[in-house]
C-alpha cells in the first residue's frame, strides 16, 4: 500500500467516523511498539514468538494476533507488516520491520524511508507508469478491488489497516494499524 493510500483511507475514516486520524510520527509509534518501555530489540527465539520476519514467516504476510501481543496487546507491531510513520522532517517512513526482514532488521528502532522508484518499480499503479487505459489497468490480477466484507477481513495485512483499539495509558489516542486517532489534535 501507498502511503499516500494510506494518508487517503486516514482522511475518508475521519470523515466518516468524526474523528481525526493520521498516520503516526515515527515517536508516536515507536512508542506504542514499545508499549511505553525501553527500545526493544529481542533476540532471534525472543522474536519468533512476538514477530513474523524472513526465518519464521515463509515469505509472507499473516493474520493479525497469531503471535503474542506486547505489554499494552498490541499485535505485530514488529515483523509481519511494516507500519508507515511520519518522521520529524515530514518524510515518510515504515518501521518495526517486515516479514520480508532478517532478525537483526527488526525491532523498535527500525525505520526504512519511503523510496517510490525501489519499492514500487515493477508496481503499474506508481506514479508515473503509463498505461495505455484504465480498462488494462482494470484487469491486472492486484488491481484495486471494491472492498466486499470478506476483502475488508482480508485487508488486515496492509500496513495501515489492522482494527482499531485504545492505547492503554495514553489517554485519547486510539490505534488504528499504523493509523492514530488522537482526540483534541488536528490530523496532518
Amino acid at each position: 500500500m501507498f502511503c499516500r493510500e494510506a494518508k487517503n483511507y486516514c482522511e475518508r475514516l475521519s470523515k466518516r467516523t468524526g474523528h481525526k486520524y493520521r498516520i503516526p510520527t515515527e515517536a508516536e509509534w515507536e512508542y506504542a511498539c514499545r508499549a511505553g518501555g525501553p527500545p526493544l530489540k529481542p533476540s532471534k527465539p525472543e522474536l519468533r514468538e512476538i514477530a513474523w520476519f524472513a526465518d519464521n514467516a515463509d515469505d509472507q504476510t499473516h493474520p493479525v494476533a497469531k503471535l503474542k501481543p506486547n505489554a499494552w496487546g498490541l499485535y505485530d507491531t514488529l515483523g509481519n507488516v511494516a507500519e508507515w510513520v511520519t518522521m520529524p522532517d515530514a518524510t515518510e517512513a515504515v518501521a518495526g520491520g517486515s516479514y520480508q526482514d532478517e532478525a537483526e532488521d527488526v525491532h523498535s528502532s527500525a525505520r526504512e524511508i519511503y523510496n517510490n522508484r525501489k519499492w514500487q518499480k515493477h508496481d503499474p499503479r506508481s506514479p508515473g507508469k503509463k498505461l495505455a487505459s484504465r480498462r488494462r489497468l482494470r484487469r491486472l490480477p492486484h488491481s484495486p478491488r471494491r472492498l466486499t466484507p470478506a476483502r475488508r477481513r482480508s485487508a488486515i495485512h496492509s500496513p495501515c489497516i489492522t482494527g482499531v483499539s485504545p492505547v492503554p495509558e495514553a489517554p485519547g489516542v486510539y490505534s488504528h494499524g499504523g493509523l492514530c486517532d488522537i482526540k483534541g489534535t488536528r490530523a496532518r
